[in-house]
């Protein structure tokens, strides 16, 4: 049996790299919905879990913790 059948898609760690099957396109795992369960990713789509590939692969995790995100705007 692949490995990957193993694997929890509810439990995939925010900031996980995907790839979305119809595009191929790279996207990153913001939010987990479920019922039925959908990631929401960094392209602003939500995305089911049969469209996607998940990169299990532990170096693909963003860490968002160092970011600057000072937008510029004051306050």
């Amino acid at each position: 049996m692949n490995k990957e059948y193993n694997r929890i898609l509810i439990k995939v760690p925010i900031g996980t790299e995907l790839i979305v099957k119809d595009t191929g396109e790279s996207v990153w795992l913001e939010e987990i919905r479920f019922y039925p369960t959908r990631y929401k990713c960094s392209d602003g789509n939500y995305y089911y879990t049969h469209q996607v590939d998940v990169l299990w692969d532990g170096d693909n995790i963003r860490d968002e913790s160092n970011w600057n995100l000072d937008t510029g705007g004051e306050g």
